[in-house]
């Protein structure tokens, strides 16, 4: 969970080794809720799964997904995802879509380093909880310059409207803005 500035709240959700399935999700929408109560959170950022090998891990992730969506409903706080491949290629970790495993691993490692420079309080986190806070920071910037481009598309010219042509001009500022950060 973040704020415009360092993390507020960094940590997991482990629901108990013993539960069923159904108890798990019910874990997880507490803690959740637990969660944003405390920290009055205005997005939450979410890692996007992708649909791949594994169709079980992709059927269960996105049932966490739709707790959050209605976790978020529920509270009114606005909802953002973004793939990791996506927020690796945003800031310059990688420049191709299909990683081998060594090429991730390395893309990870670099995630994890940008992060503890902007955020030195997170140098002892794991590689994970670096990747989810880039992953956050990214969505958030992302998201805000795609929103702010079409509000002024919109003024400007009703013609330039098309999504892909906002996400690209998004996918721009906030690779800009990531280089400025070196």
């Amino acid at each position: 969970i973040m704020e415009c500035g360092p993390p507020l709240f960094t940590g997991d959700i482990s629901p108990p080794a013993s539960a069923d399935h159904p108890e798990k999700l019910h874990n997880f929408r507490n803690e959740l809720l637990k969660i944003c109560a405390a920290h009055s959170p205005d997005k939450i950022c979410i890692e996007d799964v992708w649909a791949g090998k594994n169709k079980l891990t992709y059927k269960i992730l996105s049932l966490y997904h739709g707790v959050a969506y209605q976790v978020s409903a529920e509270l009114g706080i606005s909802i953002h995802m973004m793939t990791p491949s996506r927020f690796r290629r945003l800031v310059g970790a990688v420049h191709k879509t299909k990683l081998n495993y060594a090429e991730r691993e390395e893309a990870k490692r670099a995630v994890g380093e940008l992060v503890c420079s902007l955020f030195p309080e997170l140098s002892s986190a794991s590689e994970d909880v670096c990747d989810s806070v880039g992953i956050a920071l990214a969505a958030h910037y992302w998201y805000e310059k795609q929103c702010a481009e079409v509000v002024s598309a919109a003024a400007a010219n009703p013609k330039i409207r098309s999504a892909a042509r906002l996400a690209k001009i998004a996918d721009d500022r906030t690779e800009d803005y990531f280089k400025s950060l070196e």
